[in-house]
């Protein structure tokens, strides 16, 4: 929707010329706001099973290489492992492997 008066095209005029935040507080927001690749969902809602698992994995590695006693995977059946309905829920979920091509 347009400004139809001049009054109304003036305070849009006003609006755009509004001064901007000096550039440390915009390059604080720009950091605020990006997604880490560890904090960006794939879906909204739950990283989901996969992407957990996937984590968990990273962080019994890095507490490897720094030489900690590292967590473990739960074993199935256990408290808390994931059960075999949430694994065919994720599937459900799940990408498509990529085709590949044959060459010749």
């Amino acid at each position: 929707m347009l400004p139809q008066t001049q009054a109304q095209q003036r305070l849009l005029a006003q609006a755009l010329r509004a001064p901007r935040p000096p550039q440390e507080e915009r390059q604080a927001a720009k950091v605020i706001l990006q997604p880490t690749a560890e904090t960006e969902p794939m879906m909204p809602g739950k990283p989901g099973l996969y992407k957990n698992i996937q984590n968990k994995r990273k962080r019994i590695a890095r507490q490897k290489a720094a030489g900690k006693t590292p967590e473990r995977m739960r074993k199935p059946g256990t408290k808390g492992a994931p059960t075999a309905a949430a694994f065919r829920a994720a599937a459900k979920t799940a990408r498509k492997p990529k085709r590949r091509t044959k060459r010749g």
